[in-house]
């Protein structure tokens, strides 16, 4: 589960691991349906040097993580499983992607 903290500002983090990884060539990451998951959240880890954003696409939504929203070398956006719909493939284009690097993970 996510770590979470309360207040104005709460803390979000997720469990990143090998499965959860969208290629960065353009292959599909195959998923279980998202349309069951309460959250979903879309975490990218950028490179000190990076420039742009990531947009990830999880059937007709797109999510786009700019390295200009970074706090610490991460970006995190979430959707719910209603709002994604029934979703059993996430990809991800780095053609914003014009300096550094990134690595995107579904959680």
């Amino acid at each position: 589960m996510a770590a979470r903290s309360s207040g104005m500002f709460p803390v979000r983090a997720a469990w990143v691991d090998a499965e959860t990884i969208i290629p960065a060539n353009g292959d599909t990451l195959e998923v279980p349906n998202l349309m069951h998951s309460s959250e979903v959240t879309f975490i990218a880890f950028f490179s000190a040097d990076a420039v742009g954003s990531v947009t990830v696409t999880a059937g007709g939504t797109t999510v786009v993580l700019d390295a200009a929203d970074q706090k610490d070398h991460k970006v995190i956006k979430v959707r719910s499983g209603y709002e994604l719909g029934s979703v059993t493939e996430v990809s991800q284009d780095q053609a914003s992607l014009t300096a550094g690097t990134a690595q995107v993970s579904i959680f």
